[in-house]
């Protein structure tokens, strides 16, 4: 679609210079994600620093009938961050910062542009940590959120939802909400935040959050085991979700899956003997003989192959 006049002198008078972008690069690397399934075709980048920003530029929208896509770190690979249609594109990677962390709350405020990675490395000053545990440390908050990201230890921790006690969310008419801040105990009407949480920006575009924070596991022990089919891999996991242990992730995956990833990587296999599947497991509060004793206990009914 091509944007009004109108539209563009408003963007222009409005906000910073460089606030928005048309550059045909742009518009390609902000209107792809990690599938490259589709070919970007965005009209226009804009990128603000504020929550400010995004709800006066919702307002100029909503006016003008633009349609948005909110972009986040576009490491998704469910396409829903594709501009294909001549969208414009709200990315929000200018918007990272993030507020001291309240150690006695355990929170921290944060702005949806903000890198998990960063703010892993920011909590963990203050002795804390934000549990979801992505691939991607590229990721961004509002995106996570905005997704309910289940990360590797969600077997331990859960989704995000349960990490994120605040919102501040711009709808699409330029309103701003604020829902919730940093109570933990609230049940003072409906959550409303539960609702922008998955929500992928189809009710509104998140732009700030106040997350939950809790204390970092002690010592984490990584165990890969071949598993000759996937029935004993259920098998593996119910023990190891019954063991004295805490199991913080677990992951399966096929022999032609570790046989890419040995190619891609230019790896040696870790088994002598093949197997048709595989487990990976996070476990913590383990002392070396309950590991030991666990593992010993998996030989014996065949659930796993010895390397």
């Amino acid at each position: 679609m091509a944007l009004s006049p109108g539209f563009l002198e408003s963007i222009g008078r409005e906000f910073p210079v460089d606030f928005a972008s048309i550059d045909p690069s742009d518009l390609a690397t902000y209107g792809r994600d990690w599938t490259g399934a589709f070919a970007p075709r965005a009209s226009i980048l804009c990128r603000p620093r504020t929550t400010d920003e995004v709800s006066r530029l919702m307002k100029l929208c909503a006016q003008y009938r633009v349609p948005v896509i909110p972009s986040g770190g576009r490491t998704g690979l469910a396409c829903g961050a594709l501009a294909t249609c001549g969208e414009l594109i709200l990315s929000l990677e200018r918007m990272r910062r993030m507020e001291p962390v309240d150690s006695l709350g355990r929170t921290v405020r944060v702005q949806a542009g903000a890198v998990i990675e960063s703010v892993r490395l920011h909590c963990a000053e203050a002795g804390l940590f934000w549990p979801i545990d992505l691939h991607s440390t590229g990721s961004q908050i509002g995106g996570i959120i905005a997704t309910n990201a289940a990360g590797m230890r969600v077997v331990r921790y859960g989704l995000t939802r349960r990490w994120v006690l605040g919102l501040t969310v711009v709808l699409a008419n330029g309103d701003v909400l604020q829902l919730n801040g940093a109570l933990e105990k609230n049940n003072a009407g409906v959550d409303l935040r539960q609702l922008f949480i998955d929500s992928e920006g189809i009710l509104g575009i998140i732009t700030e959050a106040t997350l939950k924070l809790t204390r970092p596991p002690g010592k984490v022990d990584v165990v890969l085991l071949a598993v000759p089919s996937f029935a004993a891999v259920l098998q593996v996991f119910e023990r190891a979700r019954n063991a004295s242990f805490t199991l913080m992730a677990f992951e399966s995956f096929t022999d032609r899956c570790l046989a890419h990833v040995i190619r891609h990587h230019q790896l040696q296999p870790a088994f002598d003997v093949p197997s048709h599947h595989y487990a990976l497991l996070e476990v913590t509060q383990a002392d070396g003989g309950a590991i030991d004793g666990w593992l010993e206990s998996l030989f014996e009914p065949g659930l796993v192959a010895a390397a």
